[in-house]
Formats: structure tokens, sequence, C-alpha cells
């Protein structure tokens, strides 16, 4: 099946869901731009929400994110989700 679809009077392409979705469990991925992996850091990520970032025009991710050595500790950032990786969904 073709990942284009005719519609009445253009192409569009077929809808695929993402991925990463709310409360999948995630890691730093690969820099889009230079291809360079992040580093590994000792943190447990889940994702809080995902959304449409209207300024950036990207596809943003809300992160809670955990050290693995301090499981009291949780801090939230907002995190493009091209920079992250599926763990678990």
């Amino acid at each position: 099946m073709s990942n284009v679809v005719k519609g009445p009077d253009h192409w569009f392409d077929r809808y695929t869901p993402p991925r990463i979705m709310q409360g999948s469990i995630v890691e730093f991925g690969t820099d889009p731009d230079t291809g360079v992996a992040f580093p590994s850091f000792d943190v447990t990520m889940m994702v809080l929400d995902v959304y449409t970032d209207n300024k950036s025009g990207g596809i943003m991710a809300k992160i809670a994110i955990c050290p693995n050595n301090n499981p009291d500790y949780v801090e939230e950032q907002i995190i493009p989700i091209e920079y992250l990786e599926l763990v678990e969904q």
C-alpha cells in the first residue's frame, strides 16, 4: 500500500500515528541535524504529553525525567520529538 493517497483534487500523505505517545518510555536518540548520537544519561524519561507547537512548527513532547539514583526527584522538560527514541510503548 502506498504512503500517498489520491484525494478529490490533490495528493496527500497517508496519516501514520506517532510511535511515541503519552505514557511511552523514551531516551535520547541521535541529533537529526548531525546524525551524532546524544550521550547516554542514567535517567528514566516518560512522555506526559505530545503536541504540535505552532510557534516552532514541530512536534514536542513534555517529558518527566527522573534520575535512576534519586527516584524521589522528577523534573519536567519539553523536548522536540525527533530528539527522542522509543524504548517502551
